[in-house]
């Protein structure tokens, strides 16, 4: 699955991950380590990618006949992959099943991003030790609290995350392009139709459609009102009528 940060990549992992015919590890090439401690470098992905699919070529199957698939977030700032290029050529040599995330209301999606960090700051401080922007049902109470308290959107900070959403979805479009065959969604439709769209991605993995469970993984919190939770409210809907996105509001 590629995508890019904060398109709700989170909630479809948890679907995927809970498939009896389905091995889904998270962003392998974001962690400080590849799995057997190797280092995060190009060469060594391409390694890990090779043994992770190995069964997989020429059609083949592994002994335990799941399907192996990972995360990949798409982003100019601290790529995962420094040459996404030369991943998709290797990764295309096991004919792989890709999805490809997108949001489509990228002010949601920024505005989603400086949530995050609220939410990061403010779980750590209600849950020591955590630093977690993802909350699921057993944090309820957390997101509860959370989302009463309302906050204030500098506004030329959510111009800069904009500007580096638009640079990471050119970035993503030309890495999604190398792959014929993919299956493109978004998050609209999976907030909108969470069990069409889920049945679509298994039917694209070629695993049973039905077998899987709709996790624990909250839709995102601007899924909520914005006029009830942003204090300058005015000024967010004044930056979205000067960029023509009014109707991302």
């Amino acid at each position: 699955m590629i995508f890019t940060a904060r398109s709700g990549s989170t909630a479809l992992y948890g679907n995927l991950k809970s498939h009896p015919q389905v091995f889904m590890r998270a962003e392998v090439f974001g962690n400080k380590f590849l799995p057997g401690e190797m280092e995060q470098t190009d060469d060594n992905r391409i390694k890990f990618l090779r043994r992770y699919w190995g069964h997989f070529k020429n059609g083949g199957q592994p002994p335990d006949g799941l399907s192996r698939g990972f995360k990949f977030q798409v982003t100019r700032t601290g790529e995962q992959f420094t040459a996404p290029m030369r991943f998709a050529k290797v990764a295309n040599e096991y004919r792989p099943a890709v999805i490809c995330l997108r949001r489509q209301n990228r002010l949601k999606q920024a505005l989603s991003a400086l949530n995050a960090r609220r939410l990061r700051e403010y779980s750590a401080m209600m849950k020591p030790g955590s630093s977690s922007a993802h909350v699921t049902a057993e944090d309820a109470g957390i997101l509860k609290a959370f989302r009463e308290e309302s906050f204030k959107v500098n506004i030329e900070e959510l111009r800069q995350l904009m500007k580096g959403i638009d640079r990471n979805y050119s970035y993503l479009d030309k890495i999604a392009e190398r792959f014929e065959g993919r299956l493109d969604i978004t998050y609209e439709d999976y907030a909108s139709d969470r069990d069409s769209v889920v049945g679509r991605v298994m039917e694209h993995i070629g695993v049973d459609a039905s077998a899987w469970e709709a996790g624990d993984t909250y839709l995102k919190i601007t899924s909520d009102d914005l006029s009830s939770v942003i204090e300058n409210y005015d000024d967010v809907v004044h930056f979205a009528n000067e960029n023509g996105i009014s109707h991302m509001l």
